[in-house]
């Protein structure tokens, strides 16, 4: 995974006063995920094909730097990043996985917009991960996760 074209890392040291030795954490945020199942209701498919279709195109202007916020921004964005929300989601989970991080920090907006599919789609993958994590919504969800 950690050669994987889709990734891009920042590492970043933070140095905290009273906390002894080195931690690992990892840090998601903005996943905006757009989830389906067998339980979609065709009202809920279609938000969701709208929705991920929105990100997509919001993901591609931010990285290019076509946002007033995003200019000065070197996000990569080519194919390997041009993948769904849960395809995304997916690629990051695994990686927490192998990187085994103390603690795994999901933050805000992991779901594009609140629905039944998305919050089982989160709760399914959270239960599923081996390790300890927070999660803490964002605008786009109620407290799900």
């Amino acid at each position: 995974m950690m050669n994987d074209p889709f990734f891009w890392f920042k590492r970043n040291t933070l140095c905290i006063p009273g906390v002894k030795g080195q931690h690992l954490l990892m840090h998601i945020s903005d996943t905006h995920i757009s989830a389906i199942d067998e339980e979609s209701t065709p009202e809920e498919k279609a938000e969701c094909d709208k929705q991920e279709a929105l990100w997509a195109d919001f993901k591609e202007k931010f990285a290019r730097g076509k946002l007033p916020f995003s200019q000065g921004n070197d996000e990569p964005y080519g194919e390997p990043q041009q993948i769904s929300t849960v395809e995304a989601f997916e690629k990051q989970m695994a990686l927490a996985e192998e990187l085994k991080p103390e603690v795994l920090l999901l933050s805000g907006d992991n779901l594009d917009h609140m629905h039944p599919t998305g919050a089982r789609y989160l709760r399914k993958k959270l239960a599923q991960y081996s390790g300890k994590y927070l999660c803490v919504p964002g605008n786009h969800e109620e407290a799900s996760c």
